[in-house]
């Protein structure tokens, strides 16, 4: 869950709605919606200073949509950084389809 509902992006909106929209494109299949989204978000979090921890979801999100995109390479790199901001089964399974994918096997069988 992400812990930073009541931070407001751009004098505006809560990073929690950024963050909802973004789920909704991703769930009604709209990876670029949703990775639009999830960027804008992480960009307000790391100005804010807010610890990856409280938004590593919104990480694994990022690598789901750059997997469904079929950039395997952003989506490693976006789960790795998920994963070592909070370490979740979710984003292990993720990161070893992405290596699956990529053809790299033994990487997929460490996770």
């Amino acid at each position: 869950s992400i812990g930073v509902p009541s931070l407001r992006y751009a004098g505006s909106e809560s990073l929690k709605a950024v963050f909802e929209r973004g789920l909704v494109q991703q769930r009604m299949g709209d990876a670029e919606g949703a990775l639009e989204q999830y960027t804008t978000f992480v960009e307000a979090a790391e100005q804010n200073k807010i610890p990856r921890r409280a938004y590593a979801e919104v990480l694994e999100n990022i690598g789901a949509c750059h997997l469904k995109l079929g950039d395997r390479a952003s989506a490693v790199r976006s789960l790795e950084r998920a994963i070592a901001a909070r370490d979740t089964p979710n984003a292990r399974i993720t990161l070893a389809i992405a290596f699956i994918q990529s053809g790299h096997l033994d990487d997929a069988r460490v996770h």
